[in-house]
């Protein structure tokens, strides 16, 4: 048995894409709102139960679909062979554990930490530009 959860899209152009590429006709079709995805236990019971062939998800544009690495990582705790992401164009991405180990997780941590760098910066900016504004602020005048 295959499964598809669809996140945003149309139903039927999301089945069609999928059976021109991955000759996957008769999916069992969920359809899941993709704030459901902090939902942890809700989402690993969905693409565990019952154990398929094929999970994939399925999205209006996969460039602009957040968070691809918690999807990719239910998907690869799902147990099923065959893992992958598609959108109503046709592209297709196929979820191997090798690939989010070399290329996703290593992506993220870097993402991550530039995050943290650019917040830290922004930070030590307002910071001495709040003192020099305090500083050349005329007598009597309190921020």
């Amino acid at each position: 048995m295959d499964r598809v959860i669809i996140l945003s899209g149309e139903q039927e152009r999301l089945l069609q894409t999928l059976r021109d590429r991955l000759d996957i006709t008769d999916p069992a079709v969920l359809n899941e709102e993709e704030k459901s995805l902090v939902e942890a236990k809700h989402m690993l019971r969905t693409v565990r139960q019952p154990v398929s062939r094929s999970v994939g998800f399925a999205c209006k544009s996969l460039a602009l679909q957040r968070y691809q690495f918690v999807i990719k990582s239910y998907l690869l705790v799902s147990g099923a062979k065959e893992k992958f992401l598609f959108d109503e164009t046709g592209n297709l991405i196929n979820v191997s554990f090798r690939h989010y180990l070399v290329v996703d997780a290593p992506r993220f941590i870097i993402e991550i930490l530039s995050s943290f760098f650019v917040v830290g910066i922004s930070y030590i900016r307002l910071f001495f530009r709040q003192r020099k504004i305090t500083r050349t602020a005329p007598k009597g005048f309190s921020i």
